[in-house]
């Protein structure tokens, strides 16, 4: 499925400069690490949460764009909003927390406060609002 998504996403430029394939091995590989993490938390998508995962999936092929092409401007969210979103969600921040770690690992990422924001909305869309965090 991931590779599906991936090929019908390609950034025109990206295609042209970079290559393609490494361009899809890359966001695969990036995906596969995602994946991962939430399936070791025992996440996966279902009937319920196929729209949220879906969404997060389009966030992953934008987050891999600004991987291999950092964006001009920095991205910067209140840090007042960041720690209402650790203190309501700690769930989905542990689990955020958890992918950037693979993810830095895995490619020497270090997200924005605005990324971790968005991953951790993300998260909490995705378990439910029923969940419990």
């Amino acid at each position: 499925m991931a590779l599906h998504f991936i090929n019908s996403k390609i950034p025109t430029g990206i295609a042209k400069h970079e290559g393609k394939s490494k361009y899809i091995f890359n966001t695969s590989k990036l995906i596969n690490v995602v994946l991962n993490v939430l399936d070791n938390n025992n996440i996966y998508q279902n009937g319920k949460n196929r729209d949220s995962f879906r969404r997060f999936l389009i966030h992953l092929q934008y987050l891999a764009k600004r991987i291999w092409r950092p964006p001009e401007k920095n991205e910067s969210i209140d840090k007042k909003i960041e720690r209402d979103m650790i203190k309501a969600y700690p769930r989905s921040y542990k689990i955020t927390q958890e992918i950037f770690q693979a993810l830095n690992a895995e490619f020497n990422f270090q997200p924005s406060d605005a990324e971790r924001v968005y991953f951790i909305i993300h998260i909490h869309q995705i378990l439910g609002p029923k969940e419990k965090e």
